[in-house]
């Protein structure tokens, strides 16, 4: 007989020989004794060294003597790494060979199922009163047995007494609770409170309908069902695969189970029961929904400027947006550039301030304005979202103006001194040098103060696409600029910001097969440049993939768009054009090439210049450079 047959079993089987030493045993048997298998058998260890009963185990002692199977013992015992273990044990003589005699122990582990009969006896103990009653009845049955149908009648009466005394407990308790069995057939007995929480009487229908289970899903939990009674697995562990809720209209119910043992100790029928916890639901949304308002305030206290400017431009936004609407319904074949490139601004200042609504409802508009043959209902559809977005952007508007009062053109009138600026003014001999002082803190800013949401937006981006990437490192950001001339510009930069850490940057398992950190690395640098006049140069680079020219050849060629007469550096440039992208989906973050559009269309405003310089697998370095306004326009710019 080979005894790799007892390989497989969940339950532990051991070997012995006559003077119980362990010649096999199984792998559930060696983790109860908590060894290995081949140690126990290389050293021959005893039984009864292995396993220590609390109480003598004659049998253990007496194996020569044992012809036939001896009755399932049960026996208290403690291993090394197992304490208060209770087991039922048989032994099972057998000889594999003409005088060669071995025993095989049968070790039934019953410690999780005494420690569940012992929850539900203390359970049931709250009516042990009832029990007793019920003795009481018994012993009156043997003492009247002259009356007998009498007492029968008096103790059914107290019988349906007692069922009416639990039907009202039930019932108080404002729990659905019910009964089923195998087969999945509900029991009479069920709590008044089903009515309300589940909405139905469950007595005779099948639980899967009582649960409202999908039917596509009704075998895998006739599965779940089997598996259950049949316990290949301890209750416990089985009963979380099962429906932890249910769909109610606007309610919340949550489902337990709890097994109901037949006189074998097999689960005989299940209560289920049901609880409506609604309110309880409820109150966890709501403290989240607090919890991210207070986080909302924070940002906004954090990021105050950043997110005035952001109100004020899409504010501005609406309103364009609102004019081109006007000459989209006077004619349809519109171009749709400006309408795209305005939507997407908005949903990626949403994006880097957690606006979530206001960033869903813009890229659902977004979607809706790909080009297409209008219709009636897209129309409706398109005017609903617009007013949708207008109704959300108002609302933002209306919480800042609570936290910060009217929002306005001019962030702040007062301009600031610290005490070593003014200790430097004093110092100052000439009257130019005092002018150029003051026009220097009046007409200009750092460029820090217009860079300061990048690190959200690349936090927030590499998070979404489940990226890494170091903080963004800021080269020279107290060059000062011109107040307000290149706002717009910075705005839009988001999404070059974006646009890298979607298409730029690696995933770190990518990264690592090109023996790069797995974490990304972007770099902003500004500087002032003199050419014939001063122009704020910006040089952004990522270490990531790079521009692939043959890519955009290939999607230029898709799109029918001539090419072969242009240089490598003039293609890539193309992912500045409207609606180019290099992906084939469209995703949250790209797939429609209208960011960078943006980003290009506010350089052209300032009358700058693009230049991309890429190395593929290695890098991609974005150069802008956008001239200073003649002097008027800010004071003097002399003082940058």
């Amino acid at each position: 007989m080979s005894y790799s047959l007892f390989d497989s079993l969940l339950e532990p089987v051991f070997v012995l020989n006559p003077e119980g030493q362990i010649l096999y045993c199984n792998e559930t048997g060696a983790t109860i004794c908590g060894t290995n298998s081949r140690k126990l058998i290389r050293n021959k260890i005893p039984l009864a060294q292995a396993i220590r009963f609390e109480e003598p185990f004659e049998y253990l002692s007496q194996l020569s003597s044992i012809a036939t199977a001896t009755p399932y013992k049960e026996l208290k015992f403690n291993t090394d790494t197992y304490e208060n273990g209770k087991a039922q044990i048989t032994i099972q003589p057998y000889s594999p060979r003409p005088e060669v005699n071995e025993f095989i122990v049968f070790f039934r582990d019953v410690t999780l199922e005494e420690r569940l009969q012992k929850k539900y006896r203390a359970e049931l103990e709250q009516k042990e009163s009832y029990i007793d009653e019920l003795k009481t009845a018994r012993n009156q049955l043997e003492l009247y047995s002259k009356d007998l149908e009498f007492i029968v009648r008096q103790r059914t009466a107290e019988i349906q007494d007692l069922n009416v005394l639990m039907k009202a407990l039930l019932d108080s308790l404002n729990q659905a609770f019910f009964v089923f069995d195998v087969n999945g057939l509900c029991a009479p007995l069920y709590s008044k409170a089903c009515l309300d929480i589940l909405g139905v009487a469950p007595s005779g229908l099948n639980i899967w309908d009582v649960l409202k289970i999908k039917p596509a899903k009704v075998d895998g939990f006739k599965n779940w069902l089997f598996t259950v009674f049949s316990e290949m697995l301890p209750f416990d562990d089985l009963k979380p695969l099962g429906p932890e809720n249910i769909p109610r209209d606007l309610k919340s119910i949550s489902l337990d189970y709890f097994p109901i043992r037949s006189e074998d100790g097999k689960i005989d029928k299940i209560v289920c029961v049901g609880s409506d916890v609604t309110d309880l639901v409820v109150a966890k949304n709501q403290a989240e929904q607090d919890r991210e308002k207070v986080q909302s305030i924070l940002k906004m206290i954090q990021n105050k400027k950043e997110l005035r400017m952001f109100l004020l431009e899409t504010k501005n936004h609406l309103q364009t947006l609102n004019s081109e609407f006007t000459l989209l319904n006077a004619d349809p074949t519109h171009n749709r550039d400006s309408i795209l490139r305005i939507l997407h601004t908005i949903k990626g200042g949403a994006a880097t301030f957690s606006y979530n609504t206001l960033k869903e409802v813009t890229h659902e508009l977004e979607e809706k304005m790909q080009p297409h043959e209008p219709t009636a209902a897209s129309n409706v559809m398109i005017a609903d979202l617009k007013k949708k977005i207008e109704s959300e952007s108002a609302s933002i508007t209306a919480f800042y103006q609570d936290v910060f009062g009217e929002l306005s053109t001019h962030d702040d009138d007062n301009i600031v001194f610290n005490q070593s600026e003014i200790q430097r003014m004093l110092r100052l001999q000439k009257i130019e040098d005092v002018r150029s002082f003051l026009e220097e803190k009046l007409y200009f800013q750092p460029v820090k103060n217009l860079v300061s949401q990048y690190p959200i937006v690349i936090e927030k981006t590499a998070q979404l696409l489940e990226k890494a990437i170091y903080p963004l490192v800021v080269k020279n950001e107290n060059t000062l600029i011109p107040l307000k001339v290149f706002d717009s510009f910075f705005n839009s930069f988001i999404h070059v910001i974006r646009n890298s850490v979607d298409h730029g940057i690696e995933s770190p398992t990518i990264r690592s097969k090109f023996d790069k950190d797995q974490k990304g690395l972007l770099t902003i640098e500004f500087s002032i440049v003199e050419k014939n006049r001063k122009f704020l140069q910006i040089k952004y680079r990522d270490d990531g993939q790079g521009v692939n020219a043959s890519h955009i050849r290939a999607k230029l060629t898709q799109k029918k768009i001539p090419h072969s007469h242009l240089s490598d550096n003039e293609v890539i440039l193309f992912i500045f054009n409207p609606s180019f992208s290099t992906r084939d989906n469209v995703t949250e973050t790209s797939g429609r090439g209208v960011g960078l559009d943006a980003v290009k269309y506010e350089v052209d405003q300032l009358g700058g210049t693009i230049q991309i310089n890429t190395e593929v697998s290695k890098y991609t370095e974005f150069l802008f450079q956008l001239p200073f306004p003649d002097s008027n326009a800010t004071g003097n710019t002399k003082a940058a």
